[in-house]
């Protein structure tokens, strides 16, 4: 044998030492701390290949599938409800099956169950080692939504909806407060709200929180209030359609947990912390600007039964006047803007708020030189206070005057306060507190086209770290062609709209669509990094579901193959084996039923190696497919046997038979094999995970058989005729 030849044959002896190391004494151990599977030394390393759900038994896991959003952007559309469920259904199915296949279970069963009239998704599943981290896999669930602002005012029936929910919810908190932060969090979508306030004074609350301090400090540590609370969350700034800003309030219903507070005492306090105090020992409480000839004899204290605090605003020297200055610009069209004018003029007495007007100064002290500052006309004898500048009208409103030899001062007053109110005032509460605010109505609806196609996970292709025209990390989100043409309708649909993105139930951005996009693209803007924006992306094509998946119930179920029954098939491959030797004996001889089992012995040593190496798990279909290997394998040497008859039948030598017959059998061989391969290629990537079971075992056989059993039967072929046996009897053998 040439060089070339004794290198191939050292290379398959390292390769059967390895392969008999790998499966006779090496195995692997789980260890649940790290949540991997470490390799180690073991005397019965045979036993440590992995089994799958129909060899070993496994786990079901019993999902519910959640219609809630569907179901209510589709009420009384039964027909287009029940498609849009068969499409989220098998967009789950594929998802499942795509992340248990990366679990490394070869085999598993995802199928539906329907039962009083709702869906369920069952999924069993074994062969792993860390069932919580395919429980985690499995229900991941990163809902990508896409919402646009609510323009109608709620029904009497939805905000009884929105008050049950809130409800509901208060008493899976009250249940279970140790769960408060899990069961309350990425819930924005539902206009639902989680803030841990800790490190906090009452100052820092939000108004539903500082009208109700009564109720928190009544609070022990640990506790969740027994009642909800009710009233206006906190106030929002919404453009009015004259370019002015209003305050609309945020109302709803307001869930707390006190995990602790701690007490201080101040040295100074402000207005705020006096109306606060007062405010949570429900006392009268009076606020005031006081035009003083001198100053108070007591800047704070207690007088009558009173609380009474001053602090200067104004100081004497200069008279100042108590102003609001409003600014009317010049109509684009030319058109006259006296009616406009005098409607501000009366508007500006009462109210802040000014239709066609923008205000400039809002009841503030201003010397007479910083009104003429931004009014260069003002003048405190105009009895009119309107005033036409080049750049447009002014109405000035003066509601108080102070003379240069006075003062001006706030003043407060706290009506019958109890004896201990200046300790109360004093003392500074920092509290940690998890708050939960249900909003009493959905200020975001479901983005949908004309025709009712809600834009969502669905339509999902594939998210990507990128780069925004400012340069910023975003993340980009690409549609599939069905969600291109959505996307394009919707954003037509809306333009000068904002358009809010949820992602995990959490508002990442709400931009103003500005014109149609129907590039299928849609963008993810914010405080990211390179890092962060990748993380989002990761999350996005890892776990981008149409609809939530909620585990119900686990179970253990048993094997379809028990262990007897396994031993039962293992003797029963043995036997198989053995006879195919004999078959071998009787048709070619007792040296080529050698070469034969020796083929196949290492065969199966390498396919041994194989699924330690990569902790593959042996299902019914990895072994049916291995049996049906074994067959080709035995084919591939029969067709170079036969091949390799005719030659020394045609003159020549047993070497040169060897060498012809490896040649022109390979082609066919190869071609066999191929199809073979190219048939478990698509079971593999296109049929469930029993199917890709046995699809991913046949093409890792396939190349097994390619390129170690026929080379090694040339080798072996050479070694048993030439090597040992005299070429003299060679007539006798073939």
């Amino acid at each position: 044998m040439n060089l070339k030849g004794q290198h191939r044959k050292w290379v398959y002896v390292g390769l059967f030492l390895l392969s008999v190391l790998f499966v006779f004494f090496l195995g692997r151990t789980f260890n649940p701390e790290t949540g991997k599977r470490y390799w180690s030394f073991d005397i019965h390393g045979v036993e440590h290949f992995r089994k799958g759900l129909d060899v070993s038994g496994g786990t079901r896991l019993t999902y519910k599938i959640v219609y809630d959003k569907y179901e209510e952007a589709y009420k009384g559309k039964t027909a287009q409800l029940q498609k849009i469920k068969q499409d989220v259904e098998n967009i789950l199915f594929k998802q499942i099956d795509k992340r248990i296949s990366s679990l490394g279970v070869a085999d598993a069963k995802v199928y539906k169950q329907l039962m009083d009239g709702k869906t369920y998704i069952n999924v069993d599943i074994g062969g792993i080692s860390d069932l919580d981290q395919a429980k985690g896999l499995i229900g991941k669930t990163v809902e990508l939504e896409f919402r646009l602002p609510s323009e109608e005012k709620p029904s009497a029936e939805q905000q009884a909806q929105r008050k049950q929910l809130a409800n509901d919810l208060h008493k899976e908190l009250l249940a279970h407060p140790e769960s408060f932060e899990k069961l309350s969090e990425n819930k924005g979508s539902q206009s639902i709200y989680y803030v841990h306030f800790t490190g906090a004074t009452v100052q820092q609350f939000p108004p539903m929180l500082k009208d109700n301090m009564n109720v928190v400090d009544g609070l022990t540590n640990g506790q969740v209030t027994s009642q909800l609370l009710t009233g206006v969350y906190t106030y929002s700034q919404v453009p009015t359609g004259s370019g002015q800003i209003t305050l609309e309030p945020i109302s709803g219903y307001g869930i707390v947990k006190l995990n602790s507070k701690q007490d201080s005492v101040v040295e100074t306090v402000a207005q705020k912390d006096i109306v606060a105090t007062a405010k949570r020992l429900s006392l009268q409480v009076n606020e005031e600007e006081k035009v003083l000839d001198a100053a108070p004899e007591k800047m704070s204290g207690l007088a009558n039964g009173n609380y009474n605090w001053y602090t200067k605003l104004a100081d004497a020297g200069k008279a100042m006047y108590k102003v609001k200055v409003a600014f009317v610009a010049p109509s684009l069209s030319g058109d006259d803007t006296t009616a406009v004018v005098d409607a501000v003029a009366e508007q500006i007495k009462t109210s802040d708020t000014l239709s066609g007007a923008t205000l400039l100064m809002n009841n503030e002290w201003k010397t007479e030189d910083e009104i003429r500052a931004v009014v260069s006309k003002f003048s405190p004898l105009n009895s009119s206070h309107i005033y036409e500048e080049m750049n447009g009208k002014y109405v000035v409103y003066v509601s108080e005057l102070k003379g240069e030899n006075q003062q001006v001062y706030t003043y407060v007053s706290v009506a019958n306060v109890p004896a201990d109110f200046v300790e109360q005032l004093t003392k500074k509460t920092v509290y940690d507190i998890a708050f939960t605010f249900v909003q009493d109505r959905e200020p975001w609806v479901l983005a949908k086209t004309k025709n009712n196609k809600i834009l969502n996970g669905a339509y999902f292709k594939f998210a990507n770290p990128g780069v925004s025209q400012l340069g910023e990390s975003v993340v980009e989100i690409t549609f599939n062609d069905e969600g291109k043409q959505v996307f394009c309708d919707i954003t037509n649909e809306n333009i000068g709209k904002q358009m809010a993105i949820f992602v995990g139930g959490k508002m990442l951005t709400n931009p103003v669509i500005r014109s149609k996009i129907c590039g299928g693209m849609a963008q993810i803007s914010g405080s990211y990094t390179p890092e962060s924006a990748k993380v989002l992306s990761d999350d996005l094509n890892d776990g981008a579901l149409p609809a939530p998946l909620v585990l119900l119930q686990e179970e253990k179920i048993s094997p379809l193959l028990g262990e007897n029954a396994l031993n039962q098939a293992l003797l029963a491959g043995l036997i198989g084996i053995v006879t195919i030797f004999v078959f071998v004996v009787l048709l070619y001889g007792v040296r080529k039923a050698l070469v034969t089992v020796g083929v196949l012995a290492m065969f199966l040593l390498v396919l041994g190696l194989f699924m330690k190496v990569v902790d593959y798990a042996l299902s019914l279909s990895a072994i049916a497919a291995v049996i049906l290997s074994v067959g080709m394998a035995v084919d591939a040497n029969i067709l170079i046997f036969e091949r390799m008859r005719e030659e020394v039948k045609n003159g020549k030598n047993i070497k040169s038979a060897i060498d012809v017959a490896y040649e022109r059998s390979w082609f066919a061989i190869k071609d066999g094999n191929v199809s073979t391969g190219i048939i478990a290629f698509l079971l593999f990537t296109m049929g469930n995970s029993i199917f890709k079971g046995f699809g991913s075992m046949l093409i890792v056989t396939v190349l097994l058989t390619l390129f170690v059993n026929v080379p090694l039967t040339k080798i072996l072929l050479k070694i048993v005729f030439v090597e040992i046996f005299i070429l003299q009897f060679q007539s006798v053998f073939v």
